[in-house]
């Protein structure tokens, strides 16, 4: 990849409290860019959550990334500090998700910078 940046907007889905998620992030709504998932909860990791959310992005026009970065049994997961216990696992879903993120971002841009995108 050049030195160029793309924007990256981090959506939190969570808003109960105690949760991973502080906040909601402000909605991203985009066309034609590529969205990924970060997810957490018990033996399914949060991917049962995740995979109705591709059907919600793809009618609002964006690619969803294969790829996700999830914590199975999150509570688990995570040191009194909140640092992974096993960050080699999180660190290689974590990179393969964002190689992924940033290659979509790339070939989104140029096709849009190429041919204007029409809903």
């Amino acid at each position: 990849m050049s030195g160029d940046r793309f924007q990256l907007a981090v959506i939190v889905g969570s808003v109960r409290e105690r949760r991973f998620g502080p906040v909601v992030a402000d909605w991203f709504a985009g066309q034609a860019k590529p969205v990924g998932f970060v997810s957490y909860g018990g033996l399914s990791g949060g991917l049962r959550a995740v995979e109705p959310l591709r059907v919600v992005f793809a009618e609002l026009n964006s690619v969803t990334i294969r790829n996700t970065v999830s914590f199975h049994q999150a509570g688990e997961q995570f040191d009194e500090h909140g640092s992974p216990r096993h960050p080699e696992g999180v660190n290689a879903a974590a990179g393969a998700l964002l190689d992924q993120l940033a290659w979509w971002a790339w070939s989104l841009q140029e096709a849009r910078s190429a041919r204007p995108y029409v809903a």
